[in-house]
């Protein structure tokens, strides 16, 4: 099994929202804290581990690379386990 997480930074991640959204940046902000909220309980309540903790996944990406860059790295990782 391999498991990933996929990060950006905040300022990427709020600035995203907004583009894809149309949401002002104080939106985007809330609606990013809520959904990792939800997503760290969720991963919480199955695992028993912390959500976004490096140690608990195979791969760590930070997606503010791009999109192409990103999927690079993963299909590379995978290619590449023994």
């Amino acid at each position: 099994m391999v498991s990933i997480f996929i990060h950006a930074p905040k300022p990427y991640r709020v600035n995203k929202v907004m583009e894809m959204y149309g949401d002002t940046h104080e939106e985007g902000a809330k609606s990013i804290a809520r959904s990792d909220a939800s997503r760290a309980a969720y991963y919480e309540n199955i695992s028993g581990k912390a959500w976004g903790d490096s140690r608990n996944y195979s791969l760590c990406i930070d997606s503010s690379i791009g999109v192409e860059a990103a999927a690079e790295l993963i299909c590379c990782y995978v290619k590449n386990i023994k």
